[in-house]
């Protein structure tokens, strides 16, 4: 399980952003993709939640602990999934 990321912003899309900690780009599903930017000098810290399927493993980031602590309550409702978490 991991924590939290911390390396360079080189991609943001609609859904995502990825995030290159030492040469590997980490896909993080996001809910705000576009508070981030692409910047080659400045690091950031994306707090992370993996989540696990039998189809799936998907990374969602956070921009801070509240948010996080957030999304791992929500995701305990019964018939809330990490995605529909996300959207909230």
């Amino acid at each position: 399980m991991y924590e939290y990321l911390t390396g360079l912003v080189t991609m943001v899309e609609p859904r995502y952003i990825v995030v290159e900690v030492n040469g590997i780009g980490y896909q993080l599903l996001v809910a705000n993709p576009y508070r981030y930017h692409v910047d080659k000098q400045e690091k950031v810290t994306v707090y992370v939640y993996q989540a696990v399927r039998d189809d799936d493993i998907s990374l969602f980031g956070f921009n801070d602990q509240d948010e996080k602590r957030l999304f791992l309550q929500l995701i305990n409702v019964s018939g809330i999934g990490p995605k529909s978490a996300l959207a909230i």
